[in-house]
This record gives C-alpha cells, structure tokens and sequence, in this order.
C-alpha cells in the first residue's frame, strides 16, 4: 500500500531539491521517526523522473535491505559483478560493495551531474571514499544526528542543510508519541567490601 506522504515531509522535499539546485551537496536533517525513507523514497521518484540516475547508499544491511523495498531499487549487492547503469533508474547499494566494483564506479562517473547519490547516515564517514570517485555528482545526507566532533567530514562534502522538524514539534503535532523519562535507581555499594580499590564480591 502506498504511504501518503505527511506535509512537513512534502515541505523537507521540496526545499532538499531547492537546496540541492542551488549548492549541489546538501543534508537533510530529520529526527528519528520523521520518517526520512519515505521522504527519501519521494526524491528518489520525483528525479527519476527526470531522467536522473539515483545511487542510494548504506553502509547497514538491515538499512540496506529496506531502502531496496522502499525505493524499489536495482540492488547492487554482493552477487552483483557489473550492472548496466540506465537512466531514469534507481540503484541501492552497500558502500563497502561499490567500492570494489571498478566497472560500475565508471559508469557512474561517465553520468557527472546526471547522477544523484543518496548516503543514509551520512554523518558517519564511510560513503567518503566513493564520493572522491564521483566528484561531479549531486549529493544528499539523510541523517537525524549531523552534529558531533566525529561528524568533521561534513561541511567538507555537503555545503547546505536542510532542517527538518524537531521531535518537540512531532509531538505536539500528534506525529510522534510523547516519551518519560525512567532514572535507573543506582546499586546500593554500602555494604561491599572495597580491596586494592575493587569490591570483593
């Protein structure tokens, strides 16, 4: 059944794609929960559309896997020797296996702006050395934690963010549930014996 996109992700598309238009590299930043797949599954739509070529990139297999279903995307897994990249197609794959696939590599490089990569969780840096292979093309992160000191490699791969929602707002929208807080009680250490600075049992 075919998910109706909800209207602050309608909006999260239409201003990645004026983003993307304008700095060629942007991220699109989204809560947990927003629902990031199914507004990467609408860009993956809208640019085929047009013609483009879209690489959709994982580095988790479960994430993987999905992203084939949701997107409805040639997969580019490890059976996958060589594929005839086509326009107007998607394409899912691990970033581990592409890297070792010089032929497809080629022929996405030969597509120069006609090739849009997709990189779910972005912020972590393993998509890098495939983006160096394929400077020309347009780019978008998905990611729900852009900021952090382990995330320096993206202001140098991506030039624009795009800021989705914010949970607090999802919330109160009636898109997400509200959340307690629940404080683990501390062990009681008082009655241990400490020796040589460690507890005996």
């Amino acid at each position: 059944m075919k998910k109706t996109p909800r209207p602050y992700q309608v909006d999260c598309v239409d201003r990645t794609a004026k983003s993307l238009a304008k700095h060629q590299a942007t991220i699109l930043h989204a809560p947990t929960g927003a629902g990031k797949s199914l507004m990467c599954e609408m860009i993956v739509t809208r640019s085929t559309s047009k013609g483009k070529v879209v690489l959709v990139l994982s580095d988790a297999i479960k994430i993987y896997k999905q992203l084939v279903k949701e997107c409805q995307g040639h997969e580019i897994d490890s059976k996958v020797k060589n594929i005839g990249i086509q326009k107007g197609e998607c394409y899912v794959g691990m970033i581990q296996t592409i890297l070792k696939r010089p032929m497809i590599i080629q022929q996405l490089e030969d597509l120069g702006k006609e090739l849009i990569i997709m990189v779910d969780e972005c912020h972590i840096s393993t998509s890098t050395k495939l983006i160096d292979l394929l400077p020309d093309a347009y780019r978008i992160g998905l990611t729900a934690t852009p900021y952090g000191i382990l995330h320096k490699h993206l202001p140098e791969y991506y030039n624009d963010l795009v800021e989705g929602p914010q949970v607090d707002w999802l919330i109160q929208n009636g898109y997400l549930t509200n959340y307690r807080h629940k404080a683990r009680t501390p062990a009681d250490t008082s009655l241990l014996q400490l020796r040589n600075g460690e507890y005996t049992e």
